[in-house]
């Protein structure tokens, strides 16, 4: 969706309008996938505009429709982004109720992004709830999940570098002969 590339670049209204745009087609569609990514990434860009309770109601309409549908990435996905709407609305207690469920599916199924993204989430909360100790402590953990996805993802590229050359030295030995 061209909405992500304009949230990256930082043009929110263009972003917003994309986003709303890919919901209309998927709830013509009758994609209702496609509206729970939807409506994630649309609350998304209303909490970079600061639009906090837009954002929440956008966000939680789509809470039982993930649920019905059980992708656990986007169940997940969508928890944390209902968890960071409550952050910034002050409902810390429901926050961490929030982010912990989408810590639970991510944990659980091996969504390392969403892993990192919790920890991160949770990490903020403890820190408004002046909770230093666990505030560091979660925040060092979705750094370590971060270096992790990062390190494997490197293994993954150099090793399919060391293959593909392989596979060439291969063809022109073959073609030499």
């Amino acid at each position: 969706n061209m909405g992500r590339a304009y949230q990256e670049l930082g043009l929110l209204d263009t972003a917003l309008h994309n986003f709303n745009k890919s919901l209309n087609y998927n709830e013509r569609n009758r994609s209702d996938i496609g509206k729970v990514i939807c409506h994630n990434s649309i609350s998304q860009v209303l909490i970079l505009q600061k639009k906090y309770e837009e954002a929440y109601q956008f966000i939680q309409e789509v809470v039982p429709l993930a649920l019905k549908l059980k992708y656990d990435y986007y169940t997940s996905d969508v928890y944390n982004t209902l968890g960071y709407c409550q952050i910034k609305k002050g409902d810390l207690k429901a926050a961490e109720k929030s982010i912990r469920k989408s810590l639970d599916i991510a944990a659980k199924t091996s969504i390392t992004h969403n892993v990192s993204l919790s920890y991160q989430h949770l990490s903020e909360v403890y820190d408004l709830k002046k909770d230093y100790k666990k505030a560091f402590q979660y925040y060092k953990k979705s750094i370590e999940v971060k270096n992790k996805v990062f390190n494997d993802r490197n293994v993954l590229y150099v090793n399919n570098l060391i293959n593909k050359y392989d596979n060439e030295v291969k063809n022109n030995e073959l073609k030499s002969l």
